[in-house]
């Protein structure tokens, strides 16, 4: 019979093999990102504390793997990142931690919503602020909802007179660890960059 059946097989296994070679030598050519930790490590020169698998949609955020799902790959990568702060500086603890990305999207709240109800759950003090003055998003995370007349928001206490007797109406406790937070506000209308680099930021923290 034509066609021939074990010629049919080997002809489209050789082009299968062929186009995935060819895709393979087009990847490694023309993307220029870095794709492994090692990759990171030799082009910028620097440590690599963690690496965080792209979390599944399903419906809930992968903060809440902390206290949801303590064993799902997103909560496991979280705990490593936790491990290796620790053992950076024995010597001289971290207590402040700054998480920021190229980017809008590429997680930063949820991880620092993570790594702050991860510390929080194992005895550790935690205060995250929400240092995004544009969009802020970690009220949204944490099913806070907006801000109020009795709830501060960072940009209000950077702009205004606060006491120390106010903080209890800025400093929230998270709903599902005892970490607390500071919220922010969008549109608040002030200069992002005057604000972090203002002093009372540097007392508040």
């Amino acid at each position: 019979s034509f066609p021939k059946g074990g010629l049919v097989f080997s002809v489209a296994g050789t082009l299968g093999l062929m186009a995935g070679l060819g895709l393979a030598w087009l990847r490694d050519t023309h993307f220029t990102g870095l794709t492994t930790e090692t990759q990171a490590e030799s082009a910028l020169q620097l440590p690599v504390v963690s690496s965080v698998p792209i979390a599944q949609a399903d419906g809930k955020g992968a903060h809440d793997d902390i206290v949801r799902r303590p064993l799902a790959p997103f909560a496991e990568s979280t705990r490593r990142w936790r491990r290796n702060l620790d053992l950076a500086g024995p010597a001289l603890p971290c207590k402040t931690v700054l998480i920021t990305s190229a980017k809008e999207g590429d997680g930063k709240s949820t991880l620092a919503l993570a790594l702050a109800r991860l510390a929080a759950t194992v005895g550790q003090r935690v205060v995250l602020i929400d240092c995004d003055l544009r969009r802020p998003g970690l009220h949204t995370r944490a099913n806070l909802g907006p801000c109020t007349k009795t709830r501060l928001h960072l940009q209000d206490w950077l702009l205004n007179d606060h006491t120390p007797a106010q903080l209890p109406n800025l400093i929230i406790k998270d709903r599902k660890s005892p970490a607390h937070l500071i919220t922010g506000l969008s549109g608040a209308g002030a200069s992002s960059e005057g604000l972090l680099r203002s002093a009372r930021l540097a007392r508040l923290l």
